[in-house]
């Protein structure tokens, strides 16, 4: 049964209990859902967390609400402001958050006049009194058929390798999440090449701490190369060895390295063109380059996860 994380920011803690009851009911008796409802009775405190978690997969506001928790009385003035710091949460993790506005003012003046405002930022307004399964439903719909779980869905095991990744583990979804919309996009090539070299850093410091034989110290091109397991000359055998036990290979070596070497050179620092060379795409590979160097980071991460996960 597929978990689905919402927020849900309303001032009425019992009316929240109520609500996290019903949809879990409906969730798991319908459509096979576990949902799993967090309530925050300020507009402050909820937005923190969608802000710090990335597995909230939609957002339920009240109309009238409290904007922080110094707030003593709720108003109106909460939902403009929490459209504008959605929008401005979506720019900057380039990832939609659905939304819906689940209200007891459903047939108000005051919330017809927000409902373009609404429906501008592709909300929509659902009555609290009545509406519980009609709003999951949208939101389901709304979930299902975004960009970001698709792609979630295409790559479903290598997001499972990014759980590995405690520094910031849903920082870190989000930043492949935009890799993987990004790469096609040749205007995108520079952004997407520096989130790869991010996350393969990321990778190396947590094997590092799980089993230094498998990363050691040194400099970048050395932990490549050492992935091929240290391979050194067995005079006995007359042959090439690697002196480690753990899951490495030369596949992973060598498409390490091709990351390393053009993230380095293309994402992280602009590479200087040797004056005897006037060819107009010197500066930044093309599309297939930058593709190649992401499937090569996909490959990598399935490997970080089976790496991961033995004891």
């Amino acid at each position: 049964m597929q978990i689905i994380d919402i927020l849900l920011i309303d001032d009425d803690k019992s009316y929240c209990q109520e609500v996290k009851n019903q949809l879990r009911s409906i969730g798991i008796d319908e459509y096979d859902y576990d949902v799993i409802v967090k309530d925050f009775q300020n507009l402050e405190e909820g937005f923190n967390e969608l802000k710090k978690e990335s597995k909230y997969k939609a957002v339920i506001l009240d109309a009238r609400c409290l904007l922080t928790k110094e707030q003593e009385k709720e108003d109106f003035k909460f939902l403009p402001e929490a459209l504008d710091e959605l929008e401005k949460i979506n720019q900057q993790t380039g990832i939609y958050t659905p939304f819906v506005v689940n209200t007891g003012y459903y047939d108000t003046e005051i919330l017809s006049s927000l409902s373009l405002k609404i429906e501008r930022h592709k909300g929509k307004i659902f009555d609290k009194s009545k509406q519980a399964k009609e709003m999951l439903q949208h939101l389901l719909n709304e979930i299902e058929n975004s960009i970001d779980t698709k792609i979630e869905k295409q790559f479903d095991d290598v997001f499972k390798a990014v759980k590995h990744l405690p520094t910031n583990p849903t920082d870190f979804r989000k930043k492949l999440i935009n890799v993987l919309k990004d790469f096609e996009n040749p205007a995108k090539n520079g952004s997407v090449l520096s989130e790869v070299r991010i996350i393969q850093e990321e990778m190396y410091k947590v094997l590092k701490q799980k089993n230094s034989a498998i990363i050691p110290n040194g400099s970048f091109a050395d932990k490549n190369k050492h992935l091929d397991g240290n391979e050194q000359w067995n005079q006995s055998q007359q042959k090439k060895l690697p002196n480690t036990t753990v899951y490495q290979t030369p596949v992973l070596s060598y498409l390490a390295s091709s990351v390393f070497k053009i993230c380095s050179s293309f994402g992280n620092h602009s590479t200087s063109k040797p004056t005897n060379v006037n060819v107009e795409y010197w500066e930044l590979p093309s599309n297939y380059a930058v593709k190649s160097v992401v499937f090569a980071l996909l490959e990598q991460l399935l490997w970080f996860k089976n790496l991961m996960e033995k004891p």
